[in-house]
């Protein structure tokens, strides 16, 4: 299942620091880390503003996706469709048996640094808009 999950709300963002999250033996599915903007966050907010530095997502298990970002709920974007200002610095994804990293609707997506290791396809970008810049290693 899914271990943690940010749904945007107003501007609060956050964010995660030199931290491992492991799928643990035996499990399957879900996401490791998700960042959400659901369709009752008011229009006019930021569904995101989320920073992780220094961040593992592996295990001896296997997640779905290690990461989400999940914008498909907020379509409306002249009032800040998507999910916004998410940055990745030192971010490694593992044992996904999907894709490493989904992005649906993802605006000012930035990844610097890290990798995503052991998928194919290593992302999927999809939705209706997407801002992504990575700069990172695929293995």
């Amino acid at each position: 299942g899914d271990f943690l999950q940010w749904v945007g709300g107003q501007e609060g963002g956050g964010g995660l620091e030199k931290l491992a999250i492991y799928a643990g033996p035996g499990t399957a599915g879900g996401a490791g880390v998700i960042v959400k903007a659901h369709a009752s966050t008011p229009l006019g907010t930021i569904a995101g503003a989320v920073v992780l530095r220094d961040v593992t997502v592996s295990g001896e298990g296997t997640w779905d996706h290690a990461v989400m970002l999940d914008g498909s709920e907020r379509q409306d974007c002249a009032n800040a469709c998507g999910v916004r200002i998410v940055r990745f610095d030192n971010v490694h994804l593992f044992q996904a048996d999907v894709a490493a990293l989904l992005c649906v609707n993802c605006i000012a997506f930035e990844w610097f640094g890290g990798g995503a290791y052991g998928v194919t396809p290593w992302a999927v970008v999809t939705g209706q808009k997407n801002r992504v810049l990575a700069d990172v290693e695929i293995r």
